[in-house]
């Protein structure tokens, strides 16, 4: 049985609804340029006047955002809602009546948006998160929806959102904190899909600029001057593969193998005829897709099957007989499977999941040009992979050998550099968070830890009281995270005390995790437009420098 919930009905103000400008307002804020996804979220709510930015003029897209941030953006946000200072309240007994956010937080209580918590508290600078923002927002625009009556609580507006092609489009879990950059996001798509105009704001979203006037009649121009990208992304030729294929990030604008397998055939050499490729699910940000060999030499292109209406199966009809791809009889013979991935100009956006399901390959025997059979491919590795327009590819230790352990306040420990690559368009990379694990002797004492890189102030890390002992930088600001070049080096100090220690005692600062897609690592960082949990790379990811007592 399934129930359907209508939500929450509000009794709004009729007001004069301003009509949506799509100029680049964005590019006032200090911090500006920003990714073309969250350009496009900052500029239509800050034409609304939803959005302000803070006292020095930045905007910081990277940054969570708290429930009263949350709430003031989503009601300044809906044409119809108006908010006075006749609203504000003691609605909460965290809320006070001369708090900024009173007026936003004790409307939403009134017309039963919030509940606040079991304790009478509302929470304001507690971080929002993907399922409360779509709970909110859905509420607000009156969207409805089906789900299961054993569904969890938000699943009625994960749906509702996914009804009205309001949700992000980008894979995120619904329990994970929103960036103010998201948060944009989601109120413009569902302001947009209000006025009639959520198709051009996904253009706009692209890269695209689009003139809007009161009656939606629009046009649509390129961005050139602020986004750069190669004309084509380059062909993999003689460049052999290292199989099998792992999970990757994928930069916007190149291409990467996704896939690979074995084929094995009967008897005699063959010729592949048909190919089709099945995703797990439709991968907007593919532009292309290529079979090769191993030695990267492409055989053919594949075409996204227009009968597919998933669009999930992409195809490819080869011709037979001589010349074409042999499959050895006498032995496997491997293939591999390419993708061209979209730039920011072409569609192409970051978290985009790419994973193949299944291939469907049907064969000609040679010399045999109506002997066809269908081979199943052997030893096929279809891990999953994410597109982003940069990514952290390299962390070394800049500290070589062993030293001796010093004793005293803010002691350097270790120091790392991280490199990046990025597409070339406008991404934003930046080191959000590091775990260390602090490999030391009992009797060697650490405590005051902190990070900074050339020039900036100190960043204070926590550190755990067990074994193993780990050092967390949590919500490093982008003076000392941010990759603007090539390399960012960010070094670590702490106060240590060897009074009690012995020679030989030592300690190592290290980077153990680089984790994975299911898996948090210790290396989170973000491409300007969406967080990264995990990096590409063995593990253990750095060693820091050993310190020994003499």
């Amino acid at each position: 049985m399934k129930k359907t919930i209508t939500l929450l009905s509000l009794i709004f103000i009729p007001i004069t609804a301003f009509a949506l400008q799509y100029e680049r307002q964005s590019l006032l804020y200090t911090d500006a340029p920003f990714s073309p996804a969250e350009a496009a979220g900052i500029s239509v709510l800050t034409s609304i006047d939803a959005v302000n930015g803070y006292p020095d003029g930045t905007f910081k897209p990277s940054r969570t955002i708290n429930r009263a941030e949350f709430l003031k953006i989503a009601l300044a946000s809906h044409p119809s809602i108006r908010v006075s200072s006749s609203d504000s309240s003691r609605c909460f007994s965290d809320v006070k009546r001369d708090d900024w956010f009173s007026q936003y937080v004790c409307l939403a209580k009134k017309r039963e948006i919030i509940n606040g918590y079991p304790d009478g508290t509302f929470k304001p600078e507690r971080s929002v998160n993907y399922a409360e923002a779509l709970k909110i927002l859905g509420e607000l625009y009156e969207y409805t929806a089906f789900a299961e009556p054993d569904a969890q609580w938000f699943a009625i507006y994960v749906q509702a959102a996914k009804n009205h092609k309001t949700i992000l489009p980008i894979e995120m879990t619904y329990d994970r904190l929103i960036t103010r950059g998201q948060m944009t996001r989601l109120a413009a798509a569902y302001r947009a899909e209000y006025e009639g105009e959520l198709d051009l704001y996904r253009s706009m979203e692209t890269g695209r600029s689009i003139a809007s006037s009161s009656s939606s009649q629009s046009s649509y121009t390129e961005f050139s001057s602020d986004i750069s990208s190669s004309s084509s992304a380059p062909i993999a030729e003689n460049n052999e593969f290292e199989l099998p294929i792992e999970s990757q990030i994928l930069i916007l604008d190149k291409r990467y193998p996704i896939a690979d397998a074995m084929l094995y055939v009967r008897n005699k050499d063959a010729h592949i005829r048909i190919l089709k490729v099945f995703l797990e699910r439709e991968a907007r940000s593919i532009k292309k897709l290529f079979i090769s060999d191993k030695q990267g030499n492409q055989i053919a292109e594949l075409k996204l099957d227009v009968t597919d209406w998933e669009n999930e199966t992409w195809k490819v009809e080869l011709p037979g007989g001589t010349g074409s791809f042999v499959i050895s009889a006498d032995e496997g013979t491997p293939i591999v499977i390419e993708a061209e991935i979209r730039g920011w100009n072409d569609r192409g956006f970051s978290q985009d999941w790419i994973e193949l399901k299944k291939m469907y390959i049907i064969v000609e025997k040679a010399g045999a040009p109506n002997e066809t059979y269908q081979v199943v491919p052997s030893q096929a590795h279809y891990p999953v992979h994410q597109t982003a327009t940069s990514k952290v590819i390299n962390v070394q230790n800049s500290l070589i050998g062993t030293g001796r352990v010093l004793s005293g306040i803010n002691q350097q420990m270790a120091v790392f550099t991280f490199k990046g690559e990025d597409s070339g368009g406008l991404s934003r990379l930046q080191i959000e968070n590091l775990k260390f694990t602090l490999d030391k002797s009992e009797d060697v004492s650490v405590s005051n830890v902190s990070i900074k890189s050339d020039g900036t102030q100190k960043h204070t890390c926590s550190q755990s009281s067990d074994e193993p002992i780990i050092i967390e930088c949590l919500a490093i600001p982008y003076e000392i995270g941010g990759i603007d070049g090539v390399n960012r080096t960010i070094e670590l100090y702490a106060d240590v005390d060897t009074s009690g220690s012995m020679a030989g005692d030592s300690l190592q600062v290290l980077l153990l995790n680089p984790g994975s897609l299911s898996d948090r690592g210790d290396v989170i960082f973000s491409d300007g437009t969406a967080s990264f949990l995990w990096i590409e790379s063995e593990a253990p990811i750095s060693s820091g420098k050993v310190w020994v007592q003499e």
